[in-house]
């Protein structure tokens, strides 16, 4: 049986996220997106922070003798930030995309390793950000919700562990450069600079938080415990759902499954889901912008 291609997954899976969003919509309280609405542009705002941490971590893998200024790395990673949210499994081809562009001002060992590495870091990042998410879940009594987390920090963590490992391990390059002469030589990669941007990542996950943590007291649902709870759920869903561009349908799903347990109304999850959504389609529109920008300059 002969599988669809390519470019009909990712329709498929596009059309699967739209319709599932629909679905959802319907169960989205109104009034709680009329009460986001005029802090819909601090919701922005956090969001754009994202692409500024992870921007750091970027730069602490480039190593610090990166000549490349910083405007292009900004216009590069806000490019990378719109692929990672447009497209199925976005992070990896985004990552393969900046190590490209960037390989004439980085050479191409440093530019793949530094992207290789900085998808160890993200996988440590959500690990690490899963413990407070599921130990909030927990108090609140939503013990599936912290399982699902745990198990996902343990899963997440020991694959960045290992991605890491691997990127530094001698006899692992070797191995590699017998079929591949031009692999990765990431001695830059020192324990250090990893630690630095696992450190990037793990408050580049963090920020979510924040979002929710604002976006559920405007809705008239405070706490911080609920906050991580959704946010946790959150990444759940994103984590499940990452075929799917920007995680559109399994982010609000997952979100909505778990509101009940965590004392949010589900219309409230989901509009949260939605103002989330809304700011990073802000951003996507940028990063857009900034890819076209640096196509005319290459």
């Amino acid at each position: 049986m002969k599988l669809p291609s390519a470019r009909t997954q990712r329709a498929l899976f596009a059309l699967a996220g739209l319709g599932a969003a629909a679905l959802l919509a319907r169960h989205t309280d109104l009034r709680a997106l009329r009460a986001i609405g005029p802090w819909f542009g601090a919701v922005a705002a956090l969001e754009g922070t994202r692409i500024l941490l992870e921007l750091q971590a970027s730069r602490a893998l480039y190593g610090a003798d990166a000549a490349v200024p910083f405007a292009r790395l900004l216009r590069v990673q806000a490019a990378g930030y719109a692929m990672a949210m447009a497209l199925p499994a976005g992070r990896t081809a985004a990552e393969a995309a900046k190590a490209v562009v960037l390989a004439g001002s980085l050479g191409a060992a440093r530019a793949a390793s530094a992207g290789a590495a900085l998808q160890g870091a993200t996988l440590l990042g959500v690990a690490a950000m899963s413990v407070p998410c599921g130990l909030a879940a927990r108090a609140l009594g939503a013990h599936g919700v912290a399982t699902a987390l745990a198990v996902q920090s343990v899963a997440l963590g020991a694959a960045g562990v290992a991605l890491l490992v691997a990127l530094r391990s001698a006899r692992a390059a070797a191995w590699l450069r017998r079929g591949w002469p031009s692999a990765p030589t990431p001695a830059h990669l020192d324990t250090a600079t990893l630690v630095r941007a696992c450190a990037w990542m793990t408050a580049h996950r963090a920020v979510p938080a924040l979002e929710c943590a604002l976006l559920l007291a405007v809705s008239g649902c405070p706490g911080a415990l609920r906050a991580l709870g959704l946010q946790g759920a959150a990444m759940l869903g994103a984590t499940a759902g990452d075929a799917v561009p920007g995680q559109l349908g399994a982010l609000g799903g997952a979100m909505a499954l778990a509101a009940p347990h965590l004392g949010v109304p589900t219309g409230t999850a989901l509009a949260t889901a939605a103002a989330l959504h809304g700011a990073q389609l802000v951003w996507v529109l940028v990063g857009a912008a900034c890819a076209w920008t640096e196509r005319r300059a290459g």
